[in-house]
């Protein structure tokens, strides 16, 4: 196992965890959720960083323990963000349409 990978991807997850923590307090409203999810994960990956160094004596154990987070991850820090762009997208040119009908049935009454 190569230590400064390992050290290297620990401050990582830390970064990426504060981060996405203070975008769940300070972000956008509408995203919150997928950074608290996110930095959720990134806890996770603290965690096992951090047993990954203690522990250095079991490193396949890690691993094999690590693949479930990985899975999680996949999801959450991934998929979740792309989708919820879609779908905010998605409702913001509805609603954009929506208030140009409205202002050219106002501008049609005049």
């Amino acid at each position: 196992m190569n230590l400064a990978i390992a050290w290297a991807n620990l401050i990582g997850a830390i970064v990426a965890t504060g981060l996405n923590f203070y975008a769940a307090r300070h972000g956008s409203i509408r995203a919150r959720w997928v950074h608290a999810m996110t930095a959720v994960v990134g806890a996770a990956y603290i965690v096992g960083y951090v047993w990954l160094l203690c522990t250095l004596s079991h490193p396949l154990q890690w691993s094999q323990t690590m693949r479930g987070v990985a899975v999680v991850a996949w999801v959450v820090v991934w998929w979740m963000p792309a989708i919820l762009s879609v779908r905010l997208r998605r409702r913001d040119v509805a609603a954009h349409a929506e208030a140009a009908a409205v202002i050219r049935a106002l501008e049609g009454e005049r």
